[in-house]
């Protein structure tokens, strides 16, 4: 077969393109028609395991797909599991492996169909005989994303057949894998004759489901905000105390602490789509109080170097503030809510700076890259939805926060309110999220922005 070198993509094969990007591999149909060449229009996405040996596990799968595919002669891609030993170095220190996941996810919620290899590779504590575990996730999201219409799995029957006793409880009542006996160190001609047999089954099975149509999910429902409270930057009505100390020794009973009065500076960080659960008061207060990303309160850093923290507690979650010795009044607070949402609010900075609007955007970054590292301890792997804002600002000028100085800037607010909102990816840097809210700060006051 004649090959092909294409300096820009890699390497050609008649009618077939094979390129490597992030250590997966994609599969890429030509087709040759009138208006010339046309590529990808659909995704297969492979799910695959390396316990069993390559050579009759992995890249005999793949290219029993790849053949399949050629038969086909249908505009396909073929994508694999982005998985590999380097994971784990790429993304030490985040829990969940966050952006692998989402790679991952967002690849099966787009294909056409999935395959997944549910070859059993070890074994439970009973005995009994179990896939791989990165499989099963897999195949677990896409039969949600997907449906099981289009999904299959395959599976060598070396190391343990598919039956009602070995399968896993939700694997037993929906279509069988498809298996092919293949033991490492056959013949050549023995391996030809398995591939052959598996190939046809692939191509039947893959037909079947492109006729179906492109695949359309359901959309995700929308993560529904926390109402604001007695203003726009309180999530508290009028009155009624932000939550009550959780750090008091056991016999003082309850003590309600309140949000100072004055206007408010807050953010707020929630996930874009809804993860239909709540947290319990134990897994919120796990999540935020780990060394590497601890829930502090919100601005706390303007209280000052020697200050204390403490605990927050109702039944709808889990927060932190700036003690103020002798008070049950606060200015800094920051509160996870059991919904996966995060609300921040401040209400000594505008007080302080009075006819100012202080902002110390680096402040805000490092709380908000907080915020997003304790969504993900909760399993909230993005995107995410921010929010951020200043109240009580009419009649004030901006003032920007540079190395520790304020840099005061002429021009006054108009409105009262000023509140930014937008998104952020799970590795994506906030800065330049908190950059398009001083924007909006300076616009608010008829100034154009500086060099940010």
């Amino acid at each position: 077969m004649k090959v092909e070198q294409d300096d820009n993509f890699g390497v050609i094969f008649p009618r077939l393109f094979i390129a490597a990007e992030y250590r997966h591999l994609m599969l890429f149909w030509r087709n040759e028609g009138l208006w010339g060449r046309e590529w990808v229009v659909s995704t297969i996405f492979f799910s695959w395991q390396s316990d069993a040996p390559d050579k009759t596990g992995r890249r005999f799968i793949e290219r029993c797909l790849e053949r399949a595919i050629t038969k086909l002669a249908a505009d396909v891609e073929l994508e694999e599991a982005v998985r590999d030993l380097q994971v784990d170095r790429d993304t030490k220190g985040v829990p969940g492996s966050p952006k692998i996941v989402d790679t991952i996810f967002s690849k099966i919620d787009r294909a056409e169909a999935f395959i997944g290899d549910v070859t059993f590779v070890g074994r439970r504590l009973n005995g009994d005989p179990i896939p791989n575990p990165n499989v099963l996730i897999e195949y677990g999201w896409a039969l949600k994303s997907l449906g099981h219409d289009r999904v299959l799995t395959v599976m060598n029957t070396v190391y343990g057949k598919p039956e009602a006793a070995t399968l896993p409880f939700d694997m037993r009542h929906v279509r069988h894998p498809i298996s092919y006996h293949l033991p490492d160190g056959v013949s050549s001609d023995e391996m030809e004759e398995v591939r052959a047999n598996l190939v046809g089954v692939l191509v039947s099975a893959l037909r079947d489901i492109l006729k179906i149509g492109k695949a359309s999910p359901s959309p995700l429902p929308i993560f529904q905000p926390r109402s604001s409270g007695a203003s726009p930057g309180r999530f508290r009505a009028e009155k009624l105390p932000l939550a009550y100390a959780d750090d008091l020794p056991s016999g003082i009973g309850l003590q309600a602490i309140h949000l100072a009065p004055g206007p408010v500076s807050w953010l707020r960080l929630m996930p874009i789509t809804d993860p239909q659960r709540t947290w319990g008061f134990s897994d919120l207060k796990a999540a935020a109080t780990t060394s590497s990303s601890y829930l502090m309160p919100y601005n706390h850093k303007l209280a000052g170097g020697n200050i204390g923290i403490g605990l927050l507690r109702d039944a709808d979650g889990f927060g932190t503030r700036v003690v103020l010795r002798g008070s049950n009044l606060v200015h800094w607070t920051s509160f996870l809510f059991e919904t996966g949402e995060i609300w921040g609010a401040d209400s000594y900075v505008l007080a302080a700076e009075t006819g100012y609007i202080s902002i110390d955007r680096p402040m805000m970054v490092d709380s908000i890259k907080k915020y997003r590292e304790i969504l993900k301890k909760l399993g909230v792997l993005g995107p995410y939805k921010w929010v951020a804002g200043f109240e009580g600002v009419r009649g004030r000028a901006p003032s920007l926060v540079d190395g520790g100085k304020s840099l005061f800037h002429r021009g006054v607010s108009l409105v009262d309110v000023i509140e930014s909102q937008g998104e952020l990816a799970a590795d994506q840097e906030p800065d330049m999220a908190i950059k398009s809210f001083v924007r909006k700060i300076f616009d608010a006051c008829g100034l154009d922005a500086p060099n940010l």
